[in-house]
């Protein structure tokens, strides 16, 4: 029902098509909320979609590897749709190993908040991310942040670039004059994607007591 209605929103009232669509996307949820706004925002008929999506139907891909395919053909429409600093934004949230706040993702995007919000409400429009609210946790879809790896691989430029931000955010998040060991093993993530070796190994050798610590209240 969820995946009718999302197709019908897009102008698929024809209930054969809807079928169709949702057989070429192997009833792939989130392929079904990428697809359903292709023709919404871009103004092309449906059924032009559906058929361009059945001649990549006829390769000789497994099931899996057709829906991850899919899913990237889609996510290539949809990037194309989003504006630079959206492109921006997203690229920054999907870089975080768990949901991120937005303050994280301003920070690493290095945006206005203004700019950050009017970006953020155009990333979750076209279900690239989820967040209930402006402070709640930012979801991005595990396809997503593999779409943005793939667009940004580690130790590229842009990669670099966020990362450093990211661990430079994790670093103001521990308590004056303390280091939390959950904090830090998130900058120290950031800090050894982004080459930064010897931060990271003085971070490792100043959490690793703490951690040692906490290990042993555990027992």
């Amino acid at each position: 029902d969820d995946a009718n209605s999302l197709l019908q929103q897009a102008g698929l009232v024809d209930p054969e098509l809807t079928k169709t669509a949702y057989e070429l996307v192997g009833g792939h949820p989130q392929a079904l909320r990428w697809f359903s706004i292709l023709a919404r925002d871009q103004h092309v008929p449906v059924a032009d979609v559906v058929t361009s999506f059945r001649g990549l139907k006829q390769k000789n891909y497994t099931q899996e590897q057709f829906r991850h395919r899919i899913s990237e053909e889609l996510l290539d429409r949809v990037h194309a749709r989003l504006t630079a600093v959206a492109k921006e934004f997203l690229a920054a949230g999907a870089i975080f190993r768990n949901a991120p706040s937005f303050e994280a993702i301003l920070a690493v995007a290095d945006l206005r908040e203004d700019t950050a919000q009017d970006a953020r409400a155009q990333v979750l429009n076209y279900f690239l991310a989820q967040a209930s609210k402006l402070n709640a946790p930012h979801t991005f879809h595990p396809l997503v942040r593999e779409y943005c790896a793939h667009h940004a691989p580690q130790g590229s430029e842009d990669s670099i670039r966020r990362h450093l931000a990211a661990a430079v955010w994790w670093a103001k998040q521990h308590p004056i004059d303390k280091l939390d060991p959950r904090v830090g093993i998130e900058q120290h993530f950031h800090l050894v994607a982004a080459g930064e070796e010897e931060a990271a190994r003085k971070l490792k050798e100043q959490l690793l007591p703490i951690l040692n610590d906490v290990g042993r209240l555990a027992r």
